[in-house]
């Protein structure tokens, strides 16, 4: 009827009126409504400019090591996601002191990031995109810790290529965690494959939600790099709207 038309009219622009006057619609449409730094420069999908901000992100002075820090939140994902894989997956707990960092029980003591690292062995040669590595107190001894992340933003494995780092990965001393990063989201069906198993899969949005937007609110971030960490943000945000319909990015 045209008296309940009228009703449901106005229900529904009462709505809309609530929804534009909401703080948070207000913060989430302007974080839309304008470019990052990341996409004025034209580097939002350029591997090795996601490489060199894993790498300031990682070696930020002020939290690098700290308990709440990238890091441990990048190893708390780790080992939440090695814990929900399955039998494979739990095969990589084959120490006291990798189940030990799995559960939190450690101190980071150094950190140390390098992008492009290059190794070889007497078959194959190649670079690491990032690595991360220091020492960190496990059971109260100094153990040597390595992570290992091969970085895919637009581009697939070359042949064998995982394959050969966790070949390398086994002459490393101390504790290793090889990541497979990449932006598709897990289970679709373009997904990027990773051929090892011993590389744990995880994804840019994953590193959104879970590392880098609770760093925002960390005490001991600066606004210089809380206002970086925000650009960046923005730029992953805006690549994942311009290329929703094509499902290219998860980023």
């Amino acid at each position: 009827s045209q008296l309940n038309k009228s009703f449901d009219d106005e229900a529904v622009l009462s709505l809309i009126k609530r929804v534009i006057s909401n703080k948070d619609f207000a913060r989430l449409r302007n974080r839309f409504d304008r470019q990052s730094l990341f996409s004025i420069l034209s580097v939002e999908n350029r591997e090795l400019q996601h490489s060199a901000v894993l790498k300031w992100f990682f070696s930020l002075p002020t939290v690098s090591t700290h308990r709440n820090g990238p890091l441990a939140l990048l190893l708390r994902l780790y080992g939440s996601e090695l814990l929900s894989g399955g039998k494979r997956s739990s095969s990589k707990l084959d120490t006291q002191e990798m189940r030990n960092v799995v559960l939190g029980n450690y101190e980071i003591l150094s950190c140390k990031v390098q992008t492009e690292e290059y190794v070889e062995n007497q078959k194959q040669k190649g670079r690491i995109d990032v690595w991360i590595k220091g020492d960190m107190k496990v059971e109260g001894k100094s153990v040597p810790y390595h992570v290992i992340i091969e970085n895919k933003v637009e581009s697939k494995e070359h042949k064998c290529q995982t394959s050969f780092y966790a070949e390398y990965m086994k002459r490393l001393k101390g504790l290793v965690f090889p990541i497979f990063l990449t932006p598709k989201v897990k289970g679709d069906g373009d997904e990027i494959a990773c051929e090892s198993e011993r590389f744990v899969k995880m994804t840019y949005p994953m590193l959104m939600e879970e590392i880098m937007e609770p760093m925002l609110s960390h005490p001991y971030m600066t606004k210089r790099d809380k206002f970086i960490l925000e650009e960046y943000l923005y730029s992953l945000s805006d690549y994942t709207i311009k290329n929703r319909n094509e499902l290219n990015m998860g980023i």
